[in-house]
């Protein structure tokens, strides 16, 4: 029995650090304890390790308390494995440590019923006790455990949820922020625009008082023209009654010189005319 004795004190000193470790970071060990706590592992331990010290080899010839030594021996070495490869990190190890201390727990119930016959029935009525004190406490433990997951993952959930709408609300935002840019540009534009047809208005403006203003002179000179026309015409009227008047005076059968005057005295009228013509003519 001391070499059991000695894996069971191994096993309880190698639980000590790795308790500590998920006690202080739970999350490690929660994707590989679905069932279980880490909290009723060391119970078990603990269990162990008290019953371990109340069994005894029975005096005589005990064939059944050695094979259940043996195979209490074999299941603590599996244990201590297991525990070993969590102590280096690696948590999925963990349901390998659950199994070997059940198998270590059923040799442990072999070891005591094969004790001293006078304790027999005390150890054993006492596991049973407890064991199934334990047991009660596993499956309460188990359906808290069970409504902390299940709060987990809700939580877990909302939490994605909560990271995707902030995805969306950012990608909403710098839409919003460039829709916004866009928006500033294109009311500068437009300001722009508006500047320049008020220019333009201006500029139309400023022409067609221009416009205005030629049309007046245009009016005033074309009032002027038709009088000066009218002028030019009178004279032209005027000028060949006159013609016709000197023309009915002269006699039929005057002397050439008469006539040569007279050509010339109409000569000089004519000249006369066209320089009233030329004064009075419309200029370009």
């Amino acid at each position: 029995m001391d070499a059991v004795r000695k894996q069971v004190i191994e096993l309880q000193d190698g639980w000590k650090t790795v308790y500590e470790t998920l006690l202080t970071n739970p999350a490690v060990a929660a994707p590989h304890l679905e069932t279980i706590s880490a909290e009723q592992i060391n119970e078990v331990i603990e269990t162990v390790v008290w019953w371990f010290n109340r069994a005894k080899a029975p005096k005589g010839f005990a064939p059944r308390f050695h094979l259940a030594e043996a195979v209490t021996s074999t299941s603590l070495s599996a244990a201590l494995t297991a525990l070993k490869s969590i102590q280096g990190g690696q948590y999925n190890f963990l349901p390998s440590l659950i199994t070997a201390l059940n198998q270590v727990m059923s040799g442990l119930h072999t070891l005591l019923a094969s004790s001293e016959s006078g304790e027999v029935r005390d150890n054993i009525a006492s596991l049973g006790t407890e064991l199934s004190e334990k047991l009660a406490l596993i499956d309460t433990a188990q359906r808290e455990l069970k409504t902390k997951v299940d709060t987990l993952k809700d939580a877990s959930t909302a939490a994605d949820e909560i990271a995707s709408k902030t995805d969306t609300m950012k990608q909403n935002h710098d839409s919003a922020v460039a829709a916004l840019k866009e928006i500033t540009a294109t009311q500068t534009k437009a300001n722009e625009v508006l500047e320049a047809i008020k220019q333009d208005e201006e500029d139309t403006t400023g022409l067609r008082d221009a416009a205005a203003e030629i049309q007046k002179q245009s009016n005033s000179l074309a009032e002027k023209l038709k009088g000066q026309s009218e002028i030019l015409a009178k004279l032209q009227e005027d000028s060949q009654k006159q013609s016709e008047k000197i023309t009915a005076l002269l006699p039929k059968g005057a002397s050439a010189g008469l006539a040569s005057s007279f050509a010339t005295r109409v000569g000089q009228l004519e000249l006369a005319k066209w320089m009233w013509v030329l004064i009075f003519s419309p200029r370009s």
